[in-house]
């Protein structure tokens, strides 16, 4: 055999580096990814959200018309090239392989399967192969803002009678919505009224509601309105349907005598008293709760000093008059205040008490913030 030439010796060895780079390195099963053949998620099923077939926290890809593909293993990354979870033992039905994973949150997700063999082509040779999100179902995650405490305090005469102290009944308000994640989108799922007397500084007896004005939530559901004693112990359990397109009006208390005796805790000397009952509202809403509701839109900044701003409104119903005369959201004898504040003692005018309250023609003035400008300790319970 003749010798070669260096021109031919050259078209040799280019034509062997040409072939070497057109076919795919290939590594046994579960090899090293970096001389596999890959196809990478390019987004597809981002909104095949189903918890109804899927359990919560799972995700299940698809590698379709992948007769000619062997050995595939799916793995997750996030957009940092860090590992999530990998899947190398995929369930194969017909020409598709399933795989199943962990949920990991897809604005930070990126997905690669790794395999040997080949992708399917059309005519053309278009790979017609499709690596696509089949469906998934988020974990649910569960929060517990902290709306914080509302307290309210009541005159409960007619403006002409009214010694003005606004301790003739002293309640908080405690509020606590358990919401639903999925997804990025936020569902209310059960929200908690949380009602404990403070003070009673009447002769006169009352009962005290709260309403739920309609429209308030999206989303109809059950409401359970519960009384305890004092241990905390029930006393009595009403359980009902709540429609949220119309005013929902709780009868917390048909007298609230049963909460707290006359003249208690407003008393200059006098010794504190624990409340005798406190109820509790419960609210749980229908199929994955309220999408349109959120503790945000009702800021705190936003709550006027007679209530208004608040997603629900507290009111005292005074019984022992004729007719019974309402003490309602929004009128100058209810004020909304911090759960520390201190109501001034019997019969003390709450300017006489509080530096920031004026009085004008027998009528309290407030300013913003008017509890935190300074008070009488003498004066205040």
């Amino acid at each position: 055999m003749g010798k070669l030439s260096k021109g031919r010796w050259l078209a040799i060895v280019l034509t062997v580096a040409l072939v070497l780079t057109l076919v795919p390195a290939v590594a046994g099963a579960n090899g090293d990814n970096d001389v596999r053949n890959t196809i990478d998620w390019t987004g597809q099923g981002t909104d095949s959200i189903n918890c109804e077939e899927y359990e919560q926290g799972t995700m299940h890809w698809v590698l379709n018309q992948a007769r000619n593909v062997e050995n595939p293993e799916l793995v997750l990354y996030d957009k940092d090239g860090n590992e999530l979870d990998r899947d190398e033992d995929p369930r194969m039905t017909g020409p598709v392989y399933h795989f199943y994973t962990e949920y990991y949150d897809l604005d930070d997700l990126e997905a690669t399967v790794y395999f040997d063999g080949e992708l399917a082509e059309n005519r053309r040779g278009r790979i017609t192969s499709q690596f696509v999100l089949s469906g998934y179902c988020p974990p649910d995650i569960v929060i517990y803002p902290e709306s914080g405490t509302t307290t309210v305090a009541y005159e409960d005469l007619p403006k002409d009678d009214s010694d003005w102290d606004y301790n003739d009944w002293v309640a908080t308000i405690g509020t606590e919505g358990t919401f639903r994640s999925v997804a990025g989108d936020r569902y209310l799922t059960s929200i908690e009224f949380d009602i404990t007397p403070k003070a009673r500084g009447a002769a006169d007896n009352h009962s005290f509601h709260i309403v739920i004005p309609a429209d308030t939530f999206s989303i109809d559901g059950e409401y359970t309105l519960d009384i305890f004693d004092g241990d905390g112990d029930e006393v009595s359990s009403v359980t009902d349907d709540f429609d949220a397109t119309t005013e929902n009006d709780f009868t917390i208390w048909e007298s609230t005598l049963d909460a707290l005796p006359d003249m208690s805790n407003t008393g200059d000397g006098q010794d504190p008293v624990d409340p005798s009952q406190t109820a509790k509202v419960s609210i749980v809403f229908d199929d994955d709760g309220c999408d349109e509701f959120d503790f945000a839109d009702y800021p705190e900044a936003d709550i006027g000093i007679h209530g208004n701003g608040l997603f629900f409104e507290p009111y005292l119903i005074n019984i022992s008059r004729t007719p019974d005369m309402e003490v309602l959201f929004g009128d100058i004898r209810m004020i909304v205040v911090p759960d520390d504040w201190r109501w001034p003692k019997e019969q003390i005018r709450i300017w006489n008490a509080y530096d920031a309250v004026e009085e004008d023609a027998e009528l309290p003035t407030f300013v913003d913030g008017w509890w935190a400008l300074g008070f009488d300790e003498d004066l205040v319970y």
